[in-house]
């Protein structure tokens, strides 16, 4: 029976150890990751988490910024009114990374990805290494009924296109959307039928690999 309790005990720790993973990170990460914030923002957004309350703080330029949700292996963040950052934890090998993507909205979405080492909590190696990030041109089809022609009118209408990113919170995948036309095209609702709406990608162990 002792060691029946023994065991049990084990496996609660283990629970929380885990539920804490990501928890840890963002609360003892570089000051780099978050130059925004201080030590003392990042306890306060996990204090007023476990509070139940609305994760705000005021950043270093006075402005707010949100902890938006966390989990075991994830975190969303609001950093100023124009950007956001999200991590994900990921297995490869007997080892981990964290995925951030950066995301700033100036108004069209754009993002940065990196991989950070756990261990070192430094840069793993290239994005190219661990992520294939879509061209604009892979976000462009021909829909049925429509021609190439139609397609590259379609294009000529896209003044600025962008390539944002977005992790899941739930599952190993990220998502890539196209921002077209620096939110001044007029006719978006013709121009929509030749994007595709997103590209995904799912962690595999080694890289994110596309899959839709």
């Amino acid at each position: 029976m002792k060691r029946l309790i023994v065991f049990i005990w084990m496996l609660v720790s283990l629970v929380c150890l885990r539920a804490d993973v990501m928890r840890n990170y963002f609360r003892d990460c570089p000051d780099d990751f978050f130059p925004m914030l201080t030590h003392n923002n990042k306890l306060d957004m996990l204090d007023f988490m476990d509070s139940k309350m609305a994760a705000v703080v005021k950043n270093i330029y006075g402005e707010q910024s949100q902890l938006l949700e966390l989990n075991d292996d994830y975190l969303r963040i609001r950093t100023s009114a124009a950007s956001m950052t999200e991590m994900k934890l990921l297995t490869i090998g007997r080892d981990t990374l964290i995925c951030v993507v950066k995301t700033l909205y100036a108004p069209e979405p754009e993002s940065e990805i990196s991989f950070i080492a756990t261990a070192t909590m430094k840069p793993a190696g290239p994005t190219k290494r661990f992520v294939d990030i879509p061209k604009e041109s892979d976000f462009f089809i021909v829909p049925e009924g429509r021609s190439k022609t139609d397609l590259s009118q379609a294009v000529s209408q896209m003044d600025v296109t962008l390539v944002s990113a977005g992790l899941d919170a739930t599952a190993p995948l990220i998502r890539f959307r196209l921002s077209y036309g620096g939110g001044f095209l007029e006719n978006k609702e013709e121009v929509e039928p030749f994007v595709k709406k997103e590209i995904v990608a799912r962690w595999n162990g080694k890289k994110f690999v596309r899959v839709k």
